[in-house]
């Protein structure tokens, strides 16, 4: 079970508060959280990068999926204990990890028939996610299961029926 971030995002939270601090301090109050915010846009970019650059066989492995979640979790919940922002800023630089927090719960519950049927609703509890995002690891996940298949393995019932699944996911998020 999962119950600490990452020792890298935790240290560069930290950094972050300690220098805003100091920001805060010595320059003008909308100068410091401007450069906090963009910092905390850096760590969301930095964070999806590192999803892009997983190898295909670690997008199916729910354990660091789930590990960058909580990173991710934590640096938003650390937003809340900066102690200049007022709570329209916190709920701005909070939104700056919807993206990332909808994805990877997307991908982690492997929810994507809802993903589907929500897609222009209200209530679609993935909004902030992209059909192209999640199609780019759908293709990712299918590459990665027809590699373990192996050549055999793609003529067995459950083999072929893994990969109509990916494909039949494709061809709807293509649609969309």
């Amino acid at each position: 079970e999962l119950t600490e971030p990452t020792a890298s995002v935790h240290d560069a939270v930290q950094y972050l508060e300690n220098t805003f601090s100091l920001f805060s301090q010595s320059l003008p109050l909308c100068v410091a959280k401007t450069a906090f915010l963009q910092a905390y846009e850096m760590i969301n970019e930095l964070l999806k990068s590192s999803i892009d650059q997983l190898p295909s066989y670690l997008l199916s492995d729910s354990r660091c999926l789930s590990q960058i979640y909580m990173d991710v979790n934590f640096c938003r919940d650390q937003i809340r204990h900066t102690s200049c922002f007022d709570k329209e800023h916190i709920t701005y630089a909070q939104s700056v990890f919807d993206n990332l927090t909808q994805f990877l719960m997307l991908i982690i519950n492997e929810d994507y028939e809802n993903y589907i049927r929500t897609y222009q609703h209200k209530k679609n509890p993935y909004r902030c996610v992209s059909a192209g995002e999640v199609s780019s690891v759908l293709r990712r996940l299918r590459e990665n299961t027809q590699k373990n298949a192996g050549f055999l393995k793609s003529f067995t019932k459950q083999g072929r029926d893994k990969k109509r699944y990916f494909d039949d996911l494709l061809r709807q998020f293509s649609d969309l």
